[in-house]
């Protein structure tokens, strides 16, 4: 009975109080106000917003046409708010042949989060794309105060307006992929405020190239693509959960091992351990390496089934990461 009437008397606030209060909540726990009540929902009433776009415009780098209506979307995600907006896109163009929706979630204040999910069931688009991120704005004038952002199921109809996005959150500090069908690789070149990379549910990626000078964590699940990791040299956590085994790209010890050693100078790492398992079977003697892990402090091996192969590859693991505090052995069915 207390616990409805706090709840009904925080429902009756006026709704520049419910938005101040939302503005204070990092922004997924945000939008889950709008379950509360009627009076909370209100607060989450998506902005809509059309645009009409010819069959090269959103997708073409050279197109006026595309330039401008992605500076038009960037423009509308840049504005100040002092509380969290909602907005819902409608895309129209002759690729799609319906419109094609999507939509954005940003935080208010200072927290600098900005959500966009690309996904409608029954619209996926499957056609391949390559995914860049540089730093440098190519089409768009605005900066964006973001300092997270979160895209799920970019496709290649939107691939160009969110590498623009990119380009314009000249801030931003941590960077989300997820359930991305299509990409076949990401090349990102961060500034220096880049500190966070998390790629979950790209099934069809093949490469990722990433040079980010002051990223500290690194996050991957899925498929071994081929990663080159270049300039990170504040690494500090990484994870590696290759759940889904090798990918589409041909891969030698070489390959393998170039990524290990740019991973030498982690503290916590988190890696499946068939990988390891796959190198020790091919004969890298592991003590022979010209790289140790000599900061590493916690390791977590990811095993399906700790045979007497997993253990020896496990224990040759362990001599080259002398300094080693925490081990932790996690068995997946």
């Amino acid at each position: 009975m207390e616990e409805e009437r706090i709840e009904t008397t925080m429902s009756n606030l006026p709704p520049e109080i419910l938005r101040q209060i939302v503005s204070l909540i990092p922004l997924k726990e945000a939008v889950r106000t709008s379950t509360l009540s009627t009076s909370w929902k209100t607060l989450w009433t998506p902005f809509q917003v059309e645009f009409d776009s010819g069959p090269n415009q959103i997708t073409s780098d050279a197109d006026d046409e595309a330039s401008k209506k992605i500076n038009q979307i960037v423009g509308l995600l840049s504005r100040s708010s002092s509380s969290p907006e909602l907005w819902r896109f409608s895309l129209q163009t002759e690729k799609t042949q319906k419109p094609l929706f999507f939509s954005a979630a940003k935080g208010g204040g200072g927290g600098g989060e900005l959500h966009l999910d690309f996904f409608e069931k029954g619209k996926e688009i499957q056609s391949n794309f390559n995914l860049v991120f540089y730093p440098t704005p190519r089409i768009s004038d605005f900066c964006l105060s973001i300092k997270t952002l979160h895209l799920v199921s970019v496709n290649k109809i939107t691939h160009n307006l969110v590498s623009t996005l990119f380009s314009s959150c000249r801030f931003l500090e941590r960077l989300k992929l997820e359930k991305c069908s299509g990409i076949q690789s990401i090349d990102i070149k961060a500034s220096d405020s880049l500190n966070s990379f998390e790629v979950v549910g790209c099934e069809e990626v093949e490469s990722i190239a990433i040079s980010a000078p002051n990223l500290k964590s690194l996050w991957y699940r899925g498929a071994l693509p081929l990663i080159q990791i270049n300039g990170c040299l504040n690494l500090v956590d990484v994870v590696l959960d290759l759940r889904e085994g090798l990918g589409r790209s041909e891969f030698d010890c070489e390959n393998v091992l170039n990524l290990l050693s740019s991973l030498k100078d982690v503290e916590i790492l988190k890696i499946s351990g068939w990988l390891l398992e796959w190198l020790y079977a091919a004969g890298v003697i592991f003590g022979r390496l010209q790289f140790r892990f000599n900061k590493l402090k916690e390791l977590s091996w990811f095993v399906a089934l700790m045979d007497q192969t997993e253990r020896d590859s496990l224990a040759c693991f362990l001599h080259i990461s002398p300094h080693l505090e925490k081990l932790f052995i996690m068995v997946r069915e």
